[in-house]
């Protein structure tokens, strides 16, 4: 009998209509987490009515913000707009904030920390000056909506390591590749200055001082200063003797081209 009743018709009509209402769900929700990069503008816009934060510890109310050929020509209360905009979006009781830049972070570079294939943040080494972040950063990481929908519209990409890190880069997080992300490549080389020692315990109750990072640290300093002599030394060598791609990382930095951070 149980199995004739939980085949029955209209059993059979439940059940297809319970799958279908899952499969709208799933691809509602893939489409809510996976944005799309938006278009070039070819309408003009208009947000007008709201209080906006300028950036600068001030804000306007009653503002408005024009938007023209991807570019922002108007900030400032709504009496004084005199152009005309193909679209007005009434912002009344809503705030308006620019977008928000996220530095030092390892967006694009890390996903699922269990997966390996996933993780390009922490490369081998200690001295790794060579790893350049827009080589791997991942545009497609599905971070990248979460921080879009909180108004993270910039983020400086960059990779974790010993001594030195690698090279990170400032990207856009609204982008279909690497070539359209990317705002400014290779803008410094990373360096994560040894501990001297460990204190056990937390804040509020702070233990014992562990010193024994002391000699790790006085290794690891030395061989930072080695590593750093040898691109000054490189200032009059031939390209041809130049083979070592870190040392070229490190001759920018010490040449003044890169900054260290």
């Amino acid at each position: 009998m149980k199995y004739f009743a939980n085949n029955s018709p209209l059993a059979v009509r439940k059940g297809a209509w319970l799958l279908v209402s899952c499969l709208v769900l799933v691809q509602v929700q893939g489409t809510a987490q996976k944005p799309t990069p938006a278009p070039p503008q070819s309408k003009s816009i208009l947000l007008k009515g709201g209080t906006l934060h300028v950036g600068n510890g001030t804000s306007i109310d009653d503002a408005a913000v024009g938007f023209r050929n991807g570019l922002i020509d108007y900030v400032g209360h709504s009496y004084g707009v005199t152009a005309t905009y193909d679209t007005v979006i009434n912002t009344i009781d809503q705030h308006i904030y620019p977008g928000l830049i996220l530095p030092d972070n390892s967006i694009g570079l890390h996903e699922v920390d269990l997966v390996r294939a996933t993780e390009d943040a922490d490369e081998t080494g200690r001295l790794e000056p060579e790893v350049r972040a827009m080589s791997a950063f991942n545009t497609d990481s599905r971070i990248i909506p979460t921080l879009r929908s909180n108004g993270v519209l910039i983020a400086q990409s960059t990779p974790r390591g010993e001594v030195i890190a690698g090279t990170s880069s400032v990207v856009q997080l609204d982008a279909w590749d690497n070539s359209t992300a990317a705002i400014k490549v290779d803008d410094g080389v990373h360096m994560t200055w040894p501990k001297a020692y460990d204190r056990e315990g937390w804040w509020a109750e702070p233990g014992d001082v562990n010193k024994s990072k002391g000699d790790e640290r006085t290794k690891s300093w030395m061989s930072w200063t080695n590593f750093s002599i040898r691109p000054k030394r490189m200032r009059n060598c031939p390209n041809t003797q130049q083979q070592t791609c870190g040392w070229k990382r490190c001759a920018g930095s010490s040449m003044g081209r890169k900054h260290f951070s």
